[in-house]
């Protein structure tokens, strides 16, 4: 500052030769610029336009003395603090002292040495210069401080508006709309730093106002009477900012000219802000506080005016939310009777397709036992058409069936771990055949050759394996010679995805280009004579594609017209968890056969079923065995009879497993007894609970005969002289554990849990299985009457018992419904409950006309 700084001297002298002398003193000095002013009554006048740094003043002047000047211009607020350095000729000390007690700063005599003359002038300049500077100093310092303060102020203001406002939103749903207002309207109140306030809604015609509400001190002081709906153009000034759409502060109320004054038992008001909600030129609602003890400020308006733009926000929200509840009611209704329609029209296609299979099931059985006879070479020719029209027709139900439930929104996909493998292999196998009728290649090819032995997937296998079928039945249908061959390429996607290519390639008779288009709409084939040639309904695609679009994949077509045809699967899955089995050298399992075990087993299960083919299994390693119904009557028979192994339910009524455990372990001769689980559910979480309950191993339901002697012998012992076979089928485990659960395809009806049981039971396999159909039967009726009555506890004690009771016969795809109903119970989800019962009420239908196409109808149905 000091090396840049300029000097700026006026002189008031009214002699001129003075003038010149200090003009040609200051002329050799670059940071110095000289005024001067002859005229002492002109010289404030010129010294404000100059703005000098120091002031050389002459005691004598023509009109008025130097210190009557003097004083003058301490007197001024722009120049009293200016050096002013007085001159004279005479030295008196007396004169001296009367100038510097008006004000002087210096006082020389004409004239000084020029160096000290030029010394007192820089110096006296110099310090006003510095003055300046820390004065500016101190005004920034205090101006960025008041700034501060204002914004600590606001930044408060505004914390406590947010946290307010948030607590109101919390409880918004809680109050009424009146309530969710005065509570608005006291953080308004509270954060303006008022007394009173109101809150008014804006009619859409924009000229009338709904009187809404006023705070507490606001209604204590006023007495007077209002409407509900009050003129805008009636209105004061306390609605100006509805009239100019912006925030209004009147800081002097009681006289700002436009006011129209106050009503009689209105109260005071002193000062006023009031602020619009404004959207797209239209005012929806007014806020206003009054009566501030200071004036209100721009902050106070910002505060306002977010405020009454969260309240209007919150205001709006709980007014969609309960519009948005009546129209779900009425949603809700409409629902339930589409639901009823759907169920109506699901039980005529379940009905109609009972009543059509039914002699269906003669008609082709008949046909096939005529054709095995003796016959020309003419009948057997109608035998076998009949026979082809009625496999025909058959498809074209199921298609009909599927196309349905797409259409109307019911077709759902279920989620279980599957073997990709497993899957193809299957459907290979069951279009085997019509293959080798036509002399045609079948072949399965990986392009990774590892996937298959290490690939489980999470997906809905039966309507996968559905699509592959179909497209392999499309590519046998319409190839006359050559090969069918399915590619398969596996890649790992992020997320745990697996993004499978599955590709149908065959050397038919191919597709025009332009029929291709069309080819996956409804009921639409190559041409108009492909149904006539080769029959179908023409939904079989049409199916396919959109089951693979619900699965969130694609099909598509590359074909040419003689050439052949490749349909290609493309879709992403998620991988499912490929678990390790058991090691067999761990049991005495040797060539198939299973050593008859010692010992006296308690079985204790709520399902009667599940405790008849555990007793029969039990029986056929001779082992002796007692019953329980719950765990309560498991600790009583514990505590009374000696038992060597206890296979213990998890889920019961009255007592569960986990309890009765904890119980039996209580006690110093329950400590080693051993107690296998059985459990539903092939869920890590499952065995993890049952085992932390004390339990020593978990056995899953259904289980095999094979699985239980394994889960058995590891804790009786053996009789060395009774074994028993077990043949390759059963030594397959059905569903114990996850890597079952992987390869399982949620069927109807499992035939290898048939054949199972009836290679574990004999002759009593199909008399329990009756007896389980008509237990599902029964309490799926009780699952419906505990869903009118509302008893969630019996809701979930019946699914979790219709989930245990399915899931022993092998009808895979009730039992999931049946789980997903007792998650749901327990959950509380009623909604969901309703949805899944429809979905069990068709999924028993499936059952019932798959058991009787078996003959395993129950004699008393």
């Amino acid at each position: 500052m000091r090396g840049n700084a300029h000097h700026s001297v006026f002189l008031i002298d009214d002699q001129a030769l003075v003038a010149l002398t200090l003009e040609r003193l200051l002329s050799g000095q670059r940071d110095f610029t000289l005024h001067s002013c002859l005229d002492d009554e002109r010289c404030l006048e010129q010294m404000m336009a100059t703005q000098p740094t120091v002031i050389l003043l002459d005691l004598i002047l023509p009109h008025h003395s130097g210190l009557y000047l003097l004083r003058k211009i301490r007197a001024d607020l722009h120049l009293r603090k200016v050096p002013v350095v007085m001159i004279s000729t005479s030295e008196d000390a007396e004169l001296k002292a009367e100038a510097f007690a008006a004000g002087a700063n210096d006082f020389v005599t004409k004239w000084p040495e020029e160096v000290e003359l030029l010394a007192r002038l820089r110096y006296h300049s110099q310090w006003y210069l510095d003055l300046q500077e820390r004065e500016e100093i101190m005004h920034d310092l205090r101006e960025a401080n008041r700034r501060i303060a204002i914004e600590n102020r606001y930044r408060a203001k505004n914390e406590q508006r947010m946290r307010a406002i948030e607590w109101l939103s919390n409880q918004s749903s809680n109050l009424s709309e009146r309530e969710l207002c005065d509570k608005a309207l006291n953080i308004a109140v509270a954060i303006t730093d008022s007394e009173i306030g109101y809150l008014h809604f804006v009619n859409e015609d924009q000229e009338t106002l709904s009187l809404g509400t006023w705070n507490d001190a606001a209604k204590q002081l006023c007495t007077a009477a209002y409407d509900d709906h009050y003129p805008l153009s009636h209105a004061g000034i306390w609605a100006d900012s509805a009239r100019e759409k912006r925030v209004v502060i009147h800081n002097n109320y009681a006289t700002t000219p436009q006011r129209k004054g106050v009503p009689e038992g209105h109260f005071e008001v002193v000062r006023h802000m009031s602020a619009p909600v404004v959207d797209r030129n239209t005012v929806h609602m007014i806020l206003g506080v009054g009566n501030k003890k200071n004036d209100y400020t721009s902050e106070d308006a910002e505060q306002l005016r977010i405020t009454a733009e969260v309240v209007l926000n919150l205001v709006l929200r709980q007014r969609n939310e309960k519009a948005l509840e009546m129209s779900n009611q009425q949603l809700i209704l409409a629902k339930e009777e589409a639901e009823a329609a759907n169920r109506a029209k699901s039980r005529f296609l379940a009905t109609m397709s009972h009543e059509l299979r039914t002699p269906m099931n003669g008609v082709l059985g008949m046909t096939e036992l005529l054709l095995d006879g003796q016959l020309s070479l003419e009948q057997r020719q109608h035998g076998e058409d009949i026979l082809n029209s009625g496999k025909n027709l058959l498809s074209i139900l199921d298609d009909i069936l599927d196309y349905s439930k797409i259409r109307s929104g019911k077709l759902t996909l279920e989620a279980h771990p599957f073997s990709l493998k497993k899957l193809l292999q299957e459907s290979l196998q069951l279009v085997r055949y019509l293959a080798r009728d036509k002399g045609l290649e079948l072949t399965l090819q990986y392009n990774n050759p590892s996937a298959p032995d290490l690939l489980f997937l999470q997906g809905d296998s039966t309507r996968l394996r559905q699509v592959v079928i179909n497209l392999l039945g499309n590519a046998i249908k319409f190839t006359h010679e050559g090969e069918i061959k399915i590619t398969v390429t596996a890649t790992l996607a992020a997320e745990g995805q697996c993004h499978l290519i599955i590709a149908v390639c065959d050397t038919g008779i191919g597709i025009n280009p332009d029929q291709q288009q069309q080819l996956f709409n409804e009921f639409v084939q190559a041409d108009t004579s492909t149904t006539r040639k080769f029959g179908g309904s023409g939904l079989g695609l049409s199916i396919s594609h959109s089951l693979i679009q619900q699965m969130g994949g694609e099909i598509k077509l590359k074909s040419a017209l003689g050439e052949g045809s490749t349909f290609i699967i493309d879709l992403c899955l998620p991988l499912a968890e490929a678990v390790v089995k058991v090691e067999e050298a761990a049991s005495p399992l040797f060539n198939g056969e299973i050593r008859a075990l010692q010992g006296k087993v308690l079985v204790v299960d709520d399902v009667k079923i599940n405790r008849t083919v555990a007793t029969a299994m039990l029986r056929k390693f001779n082992l002796r065995s007692e019953v329980a119904v719950n765990g309560e009557q498991a600790v009583a028979l514990w505590q009374a009879h000696d038992f060597d192994l206890i296979l213990m339910d998890c889920r019961m009524p009255v007592m569960d497993g986990y309890e009765a455990t904890a119980q039996i372990r209580q006690h110093a001769d329950g400590q080693d007894i051993p107690i296998i689980a059985l459990t539903a559910n092939a869920t890590s979480e499952e065995k993890r609970t049952a085992l932390n309950a004390g339990m020593n191993q978990v056995v899953t339901k259904p289980f095999s005969k094979k699985q239980l002697f394994q889960a058995l012998v590891a804790y009786l012992p053996l009789q060395p002289e009774v074994t028993t076979t077990i043949t390759a089928e059963e030594a397959v485990p059905l569903s114990n554990g996850a890597e079952s659960a992987s390869e399982s395809s949620l069927e109807i009806l499992s035939e290898q849990t048939l054949h199972s049981l009836r290679e574990n039971l004999g002759k009593m396999a199909d008399e329990i299985i009756q007896r389980a159909i008509s237990e599902l039967e029964r309490k799926t009726d009780l699952l419906s009457f505990s869903y009118e009555d509302m008893d969630q506890a019996l809701l979930t004690r019946t699914a979790h018992d219709l989930k245990s009771v399915s899931a022993t016969i092998g009808a895979d795809a009730f039992s999931q419904v049946a789980k997903e109903i007792e998650a749901a119970s327990k959950e509380n989800n009623i909604t969901t409950v309703a949805e899944l019962l429809s979905r069990l009420g068709n999924e028993l239908e499936r059952l019932l006309r798959r058991v009787e196409e078996l003959g395993l109808s129950p004699k008393n149905s």
